[in-house]
């Protein structure tokens, strides 16, 4: 990305940024060594997002020009080829607040306090894929709802949904 003139478009899972991230020392400067300006996308989606690995990421970069807005995170599966949802270019990272419990169904004893993880929002569904949470046995589930991803779309290789125009 320094070497190549013009902006770049780059894609790493979060452990690519993570040793990125580890590899620079406390006493090098990234800007030393690195022109991160023109990087205008840095997507993120092979594997779990997380924030605190991204925001270390910033925090070893930003001094070459690296901005946080260059984050696009996305979701994917294996069914489906490239991406299920994308976050729209600029707007970074995103994180939501999900009481733990509501992620592992096991309720919040009377002895233990609520606890938060962040979790990072992957965008709206690319074009054309048809995204719904749902139950266990299928039952749709309102927005914001924890459950089961169900997809379907021209990108998908297994379908999910079914009905009378499309048999995806």
């Amino acid at each position: 990305i320094s070497r190549n003139p013009g902006t770049s478009v780059s894609y790493s899972p979060t452990f690519g940024y993570d040793i990125c991230a580890r590899r620079m020392s406390s006493q090098t400067k990234a800007s030393d060594r690195f022109d991160l300006s023109r990087w205008r996308i840095a997507g993120n989606g092979a594997d779990m997002i997380r924030p605190d690995v991204m925001q270390s990421f910033v925090d070893s970069f930003s001094d070459a020009g690296f901005k946080a807005s260059a984050f696009l995170p996305s979701y994917g599966l294996a069914e489906a080829t490239l991406a299920v949802s994308i976050m729209p270019p600029t707007e970074g990272i995103r994180v939501e607040l999900v009481e733990e419990t509501q992620l592992s169904g096991v309720p919040v004893g009377q002895d233990r306090p609520q606890r938060f993880r962040a979790i990072v929002n992957c965008g709206k569904p690319v074009r054309d894929m048809k995204v719904e949470i749902r139950e266990e046995d299928g039952t749709p589930l309102p927005e914001r709802a924890i459950g089961k991803v169900w997809c379907s779309g021209p990108s998908v290789m297994v379908g999910y949904f079914r009905d009378e125009a499309s048999t995806n």
